[in-house]
């Protein structure tokens, strides 16, 4: 059941709750399966959701367990993510002087090494053109602005839809949040950002991949949130994503295909470390071509989760799904496999998918999958 509530009066402080609440889930964001500058960004943007939290919560022991957390961690630098950080920090009063600082900005490494998310940006990008290809007389629809009643209009194009969490009016810079959705100590709670204004495209997406997250976080049984638990969810909000563009192309809703295509097509293209580029190289492709002309530095320096946006859905959709509550990777598998009878690009997709052996009759006995050459021939 969906309810609502505004930030600072969810329910009674328990203060006890709150500071082990933000103890976890701070220390939960330094836990990144990720190495040297990267892991200290990739920690810092954590601690900006938790501060988020931490303002929705409206509890002075969130803050107190937070900056216990920074100060034990040792971060010393976190780019723009420190700047968020201390911005929200200050709303509590001066920031501890434990807290890290902006420092320089990431070096890019060179993604020469990156197969992986060269390959799969190219399956991304054929599976766009073939939705760009989709036809249909369907009718603008009328989407709702609130996201709460987005999450709720979206449930037929997820797969294991849920309607148990709570919006949050938030008044807080839009530029701000990592994310909308989160645990906190009264349950899974999803944001209304107030002085975000929302474009046709992004409101669908909201309700679609911002739904899949809350399906996610209401059936895992522990935290996705953050590190590889997050590396988990945006694979699976992203596999939905695909799932609801197929879907869509299937049964000729064009401009709802047209909408999602144009969220793939800015995941490939903001991808750091050159990856567009060679993807695009020798790769014929209109969706490749765009995706170069929206890339962005969001994910600047977070190789790694910028890459799972693209490999993870197209792994889970492979079947490689043990990260997964297993009522979720049923409901996922069934509307795949449904839908590559009833679309062409889903099958195309799903068949180059298969020729990268990451699908679990090709793996390795470690486990791992083999890796493959990003100039494999395309079907």
């Amino acid at each position: 059941m969906l309810t609502r509530a505004a930030p600072l009066a969810i329910t009674p402080p328990d203060l006890e709750r709150d500071y082990r609440w933000a103890v976890a889930a701070a220390r939960a964001a330094a836990d990144v399966p990720a190495v040297g500058a990267e892991a200290e960004l990739w920690t810092v943007r954590g601690w900006v959701d938790v501060a988020v939290g931490c303002a929705v919560v409206g509890s002075a022991a969130t803050v107190v367990g937070l900056d216990d957390v920074v100060r034990e961690t040792g971060v010393s630098y976190g780019w723009r993510f420190a700047q968020r950080l201390r911005l929200l920090r200050e709303q509590w009063g001066p920031v501890p002087r434990w807290y890290p600082e902006c420092g320089p900005a990431p070096v890019e490494a060179d993604g020469a090494d990156r197969r992986e998310a060269v390959r799969a940006s190219r399956i991304v990008a054929d599976f766009c053109d073939a939705l760009a290809a989709v036809r249909g007389p369907d009718k603008p629809a009328t989407w709702p602005a609130d996201t709460g009643e987005l999450i709720c209009r979206a449930t037929r194009y997820r797969p294991s839809p849920t309607r148990a969490f709570r919006v949050v009016e938030c008044d807080i810079d839009p530029g701000l949040p990592g994310r909308m959705w989160m645990r906190l100590p009264q349950g899974a709670t999803v944001l209304h950002l107030t002085r975000r204004p929302l474009g046709r495209a992004a409101i669908v997406r909201t309700g679609i991949h911002e739904g899949a997250h809350l399906d996610h976080l209401l059936a895992a049984p522990g935290p996705i949130e953050f590190g590889a638990g997050l590396l988990a969810a945006e694979s699976y909000a992203m596999a939905v994503e695909i799932l609801a563009a197929a879907e869509c192309a299937a049964r000729g809703e064009a401009e709802l295909t047209a909408m999602l295509r144009a969220g793939l097509v800015e995941r490939v293209g903001r991808l750091p470390g050159g990856i567009p580029e060679r993807a695009a190289r020798g790769w014929p492709s209109a969706a490749l071509r765009a995706a170069l002309a929206t890339g962005s530095s969001r994910f600047a320096g977070l190789t790694t989760l910028a890459d799972t946006y693209v490999v993870g859905p197209l792994r889970l959709l492979a079947g490689r799904t043990p990260i997964l509550p297993p009522e979720l990777e049923q409901g996922l598998g069934r509307r795949w496999h449904a839908v590559t009878d009833a679309f062409p690009g889903a099958l195309a997709l799903a068949e180059a998918v298969a020729e990268c052996g990451w699908t679990p009759d090709t793996e390795t006995a470690s486990g791992a999958a083999r890796p493959s050459s990003p100039d494999e021939g395309r079907r």
